[in-house]
């Protein structure tokens, strides 16, 4: 009798152990879930320069700027060796890769054209290299989007991730920000 009370003993944990909740771990990383991800924002006034973080942003920084981050009805891409075409798509905000290093996973990184067209977006595509690019978001509902951009007639498109927001007016829309990513 011990034996077949130890065997359902046993059972009944295997049991618990293969049915535990999963809602609270994260999706693993991988490019298919990946590309709409916003797991941070790099925060910068309306010259461009730095003015904090929150989360842990899956971006490729220093590469070019965006600006004001966050934004309300107009956003700036800068890049000093011009951009060709930039795509904006809706983000998903994610909260739970905190302690992801994005610098080394996002290293080799890059995104076809193909992938990110298919998703819904904003495309704008130009004749020659542009430096700077003013992007009126007022079809954009607030929320948090990617930003896509290809330099040098390159097939890749690296990226930067924005918080737009139409209610707040800035700089209060940082403390929300903030708030927002506690």
């Amino acid at each position: 009798m011990k034996f077949k009370l130890s065997i359902f003993i046993i059972a009944i944990g295997f049991c618990f152990i293969s049915c535990k909740d999963k809602k609270n771990e994260p999706e693993p990383v991988n490019e298919a879930t990946f590309l709409k991800w916003v797991t941070g924002i790099r925060m910068t006034d309306f010259q461009g320069a730095p003015i904090g973080m929150v989360g842990n942003p899956n971006t490729k920084p220093g590469i070019f700027s965006i600006y004001p981050n966050p934004a309300s009805d107009v956003f700036t891409i800068g890049a000093p060796n011009g951009i060709e075409s930039f795509v904006v798509i809706k983000g998903e905000k994610k909260t739970e890769y905190a302690d992801e290093n994005f610098d080394q996973l996002l290293k080799d990184q890059v995104y076809s054209e193909s992938e990110i067209l298919e998703t819904d977006r904003i495309k704008m595509t130009f004749d020659s290299l542009v430096q700077n690019v003013s992007v009126n978001t007022q079809d954009l509902n607030s929320g948090y989007y990617r930003v896509f951009y290809r330099v040098k007639r390159s097939d890749d498109y690296i990226w930067d991730n924005i918080y737009i927001n139409h209610e707040i007016p800035y700089p209060a829309m940082i403390d929300s920000l903030v708030n927002d990513w506690k």
